[in-house]
């Protein structure tokens, strides 16, 4: 007995929501009532001669025309931005080629940079520190730096040791980095 309740409860709540949404669009008028309860209220509109319809179905036409006018140009407008899509989408996939041929071949110019380095760090290394103290006077401190990093620590103190004053406080900044 109680579902029972429960059920007509819910049917009184949804018809009373059914004719709220209806009054607030406004159609809850006396012709949409009983068109709904099958009542025959609804006047009929007297039939139109063939002349009356002649107008109406012209421009029903014009419209049907009118939009499928603008269905063709929607479809036209839908081909080109997929095909706008496609080309963007090769577009970035030779971006992205590109950019990595850039990353390895600046990967392979750090390696090289980085030989380079090397090499001159153990001919420099091979040196005597005074004569080494004076190759690196022409250099700038920070390459002066880099090549004294890859060198055994005595040897470059040394090589410091040898250095002018200024010059060798220059290349010392550069070795300990940049300051946070």
């Amino acid at each position: 007995m109680r579902i029972l309740g429960y059920i007509m409860l819910a049917l009184i709540v949804f018809f009373a929501v059914l004719f709220g949404v209806a009054w607030a669009k406004g159609e809850l008028t006396r012709e949409n009532l009983e068109r709904v309860f099958k009542r025959e209220a609804v006047k009929q509109a007297p039939e139109k001669g063939p002349d009356e319809l002649d107008p109406l179905i012209r421009e029903l036409k014009a419209r049907e025309e009118r939009l499928d006018a603008r269905e063709a140009k929607i479809a036209q407008e839908e081909n080109r931005l997929r095909s706008d899509q496609a080309h963007l989408d090769e577009l970035r996939t030779e971006l992205e080629d590109t950019l990595q041929r850039i990353r390895s071949a600046l990967d392979d110019a750090d390696v090289d940079q980085e030989k380079r380095l090397k090499q001159a760090a153990d001919n420099i290394a091979a040196m005597k520190a005074k004569n080494a103290a004076k190759a690196f006077e022409n250099w700038d401190a920070e390459e002066a730096a880099k090549v004294l990093r890859l060198m055994d620590d005595r040897r470059a103190g040394k090589v410091l040791d040898e250095m002018e004053p200024g010059q060798a406080s220059a290349v010392l900044r550069h070795l300990k980095g940049p300051e946070y």
